[in-house]
């Protein structure tokens, strides 16, 4: 594509992995043919979002009206010990408990608002959605299309018509080896989208594209790499019943299993030549992806591989199953611990509880239990799915599911509520904020489709979109 005539959206973020996971993060950015590289990120890492490209061009910057937006604190707890975290003093004091009545109204109206503005647009892929779409696939799960489509699927029973078919159709002209073929980036899980949304002839194009990437192995976790792609082979194995898939996901493993190395605890694997921790970049996601794999195939390595995996992930310096897992750096990395789904303790807690359903043994019951007791020292303040309450809150319904005590479903309600306290008014409905609390977004990974998907579980339970098979 001609620089010159417009965004180029073929950036994977698999090929800006070695700068996206240092200290000092640096972003490529390409927007309306120009790029930029700048160094910003968060007290963790995270990368924030550039204010212009290099050209002078403003980035879409929706900011709610009033006060400035509270400072981003949901990743504070990376850099100050558990506890100390201060609430924002913008937040709003404490609302009463809501009904199921109440939250399903809330749920009703995010999906009015995205409804809203699917129809008022010339094109209705172009919401308003966290920066990172623009420098990798603005169809993807985490921030474009693909997971705004399955939210309002399954609370509203249907996606707009105009919205579906741009998404196929976009879709069917995506699917070359320049798009990153990951499960919540990249090809697989628009594809897993679309088996769901009913379009199986153009969810299998897009999975055979995916299995032709050049980068498929380079990273083996589950938010951008093999694992990821393995997972959804297997959801489209125990969907449509083709063998093929099922071979691709033992591919995936036999990719995967050259790389790992025994670490304290169990195993682990290295990408960008770092180890890392939690269910998206560490071996508490490979592991969930082998864990499934096993379930299928019988096969006793892949069980003793998705345990050390596992194991990895609950092992403390001491020995000792923790509660805490620090935040996408390396082993030796002793910073203050994080409790988010994506790279904290929330997401391990949830990859534990599958393992209990699964394999039915109390230990890891009992890790998922730790965690729920100990993750409220490092409740964040991002209302987001990924990285924020909405996160966590899905580790608190998983343990409602998984044990049936009505404490845990009291916890996930109470944030709900917390959640609501960011909650925007946008006629015909509501919305909330990013990640970073600084405009409205509305995509799964960082704002209102993945919170609202939080909400909905809180009254209708269900499995986890794009983790649950």
């Amino acid at each position: 594509m001609n620089p010159r005539r417009g965004p180029c959206f073929h950036l994977q973020e698999a090929r800006l992995r070695s700068d996206e996971r240092t200290e000092d993060i640096q972003v490529l950015f390409y927007y309306h043919g120009a790029f930029r590289a700048e160094r910003r990120t968060d007290t963790c890492g995270e990368p924030l979002a550039p204010r212009r490209t290099a050209g002078g061009h403003r980035i879409p910057d929706e900011r709610p009206p009033g006060p400035a937006s509270p400072l981003r604190q949901d990743d504070a707890r990376c850099a100050a010990p558990p506890g100390s975290a201060e609430k924002t003093a913008q937040e709003k004091p404490a609302p009463a408990r809501r009904s199921n009545e109440d939250l399903r109204k809330v749920v009703a109206a995010i999906g009015s608002h995205l409804v809203a503005q699917i129809q008022s647009g010339d094109d209705p892929l172009d919401l308003p959605t966290d920066y990172r779409r623009y420098t990798t696939s603005p169809l993807s799960v985490a921030h474009g299309a693909s997971g705004i489509a399955l939210f309002l699927k399954r609370t509203r029973g249907e996606v707009p018509g105009v919205f579906l078919d741009a998404l196929a159709w976009k879709a069917s002209r995506s699917g070359d080896e320049r798009h990153a073929p990951g499960l919540y980036m990249g090809s697989s899980g628009i594809a897993w989208t679309l088996l769901e949304l009913g379009l199986r002839r153009e969810a299998e194009a897009l999975m055979d594209s995916a299995a032709r990437s050049p980068i498929l192995f380079e990273i083996a976790d589950m938010f951008h790499g093999a694992a990821g792609w393995g997972l959804a082979n297997l959801f489209f194995f125990t969907q449509l019943g083709d063998e093929r898939y099922l071979r691709n996901a033992v591919d995936a493993f036999d990719q995967i299993q050259p790389r790992l190395q025994r670490g304290r605890g169990g195993g682990f694997h290295e990408d960008t030549a770092a180890a890392y921790h939690g269910l998206a970049h560490g071996p508490a996601g490979v592991g969930y992806f082998l864990l499934r794999l096993y379930r299928v195939t019988g096969h006793a390595e892949h069980l003793e591989v998705a345990r050390a995996l596992l194991d990895h992930d609950l092992a403390s310096p001491g020995g000792e199953a923790h509660a805490s897992v620090a935040r996408r750096r390396s082993a030796a990395d002793e910073r203050a611990p994080c409790t988010s789904w994506r790279s904290g303790s929330a997401g391990v807690g949830a990859v534990a509880l599958r393992f209990h359903a699964a394999l039915g043994e109390e230990r890891y019951l009992e890790a998922a239990r730790k965690i729920a007791r100990q993750i409220e020292r490092g409740i964040p303040s991002s209302p987001a799915n990924f990285s924020g309450m909405a996160g966590i809150g899905n580790f608190l319904v998983d343990l409602h599911r998984r044990t049936g005590e009505e404490g845990y479903m009291e916890e996930a309600r109470g944030l709900a509520d917390r959640v609501m306290r960011f909650a925007l008014k946008r006629p015909p409905g509501l919305a909330f904020p990013g990640e970073d609390l600084a405009r409205v977004s509305a995509d799964y990974g960082a704002g209102s489709a993945g919170t609202g998907m939080f909400i909905h579980r809180v009254i209708a339970g269900g499995g986890l979109p794009y983790f649950d098979l």
